[in-house]
């Protein structure tokens, strides 16, 4: 894969600061995607949950793995090596089942890899393991969505 291929991708992300939770794409296959986000110590969270002992919650290890894991990897699987242009498309979590094995503190690095168990019908599940710059597993299991293109999504107001 190629680098302009990472960053065509990390430019089809729906998402922006500050709910952007990916950094890099270090590989993507149509049978796993490899991906970073760093854990700035300045980021809003962290200054209330847990004052003393900040550490990050687990809806956010749950978005970053999903950012990579589901949207950088459907996007990808959506366009296989035909990514030219921003299309406005969203890859939605439908389901999620991730076990939590370690604390994530402040300035960690999490490596998310995603494998994909299926792909049909524009509907992704994925086996996600996320690990920290130790090479720990801090989280584990599965993730679903559905890559949608934006068009069908009824915007509401």
């Amino acid at each position: 894969m190629t680098n302009n291929l990472h960053t065509q991708i990390l430019q089809l992300i729906p998402h922006s600061a500050p709910f952007r939770f990916i950094d890099s794409i270090i590989t993507v296959q149509q049978t796993h995607i490899v991906g970073t986000y760093h854990l700035q110590p300045s980021l809003d969270f962290y200054k209330g949950h847990f004052a003393h002992y900040p550490i990050t919650p687990g809806v956010i290890l749950t978005e970053i793995a999903a950012q990579i894991g589901l949207v950088a990897f459907g996007i990808y699987l959506s366009k296989a090596y035909e990514i030219t242009a921003p299309t406005p498309a969203v890859t939605l979590l439908t389901d999620c089942n991730l076990k939590y094995k370690l604390p994530v503190p402040p300035n960690t690095t999490i490596t998310v890899t995603s494998t994909k168990l299926l792909y049909a019908h524009n509907r992704l599940k994925c086996s996600v393991i996320l690990h920290n710059q130790l090479q720990q597993v801090v989280c584990t299991g599965t993730l679903g969505g559905m890559v949608l293109n934006t068009l069908i999504i009824p915007h509401i107001g």
